[in-house]
């Protein structure tokens, strides 16, 4: 989660698992976390996956995170209100 998100966030509950990819150097985790925005008071469901990526001292070199976005942020990127 990133910094962002996890300041405007209290989770409740958080699950994660993990995937590793036997034939390079990336390891996927997908994680769930539901919780309530602290600001808004909204509680909602959230999901991403981050991709780690290491390097040859086997150290991570890379993080990709992509997640579902916080209910107060859907309206702003998507254009519309659910």
């Amino acid at each position: 989660m990133t910094l962002a998100a996890s300041q405007a966030w209290k989770s409740e509950q958080e699950n994660r698992e993990t995937i590793a990819v036997s034939a390079g150097n990336k390891a996927f985790l997908h994680w769930t976390s539901v919780g309530v925005e602290k600001k808004e008071g909204l509680k909602n469901h959230m999901f991403g996956l981050e991709m780690l990526v290491f390097n040859e001292q086997c150290k991570i070199s890379e993080i990709l995170v992509l997640r579902q976005p916080l209910e107060s942020q859907k309206a702003e990127l998507f254009g519309a209100e659910e």
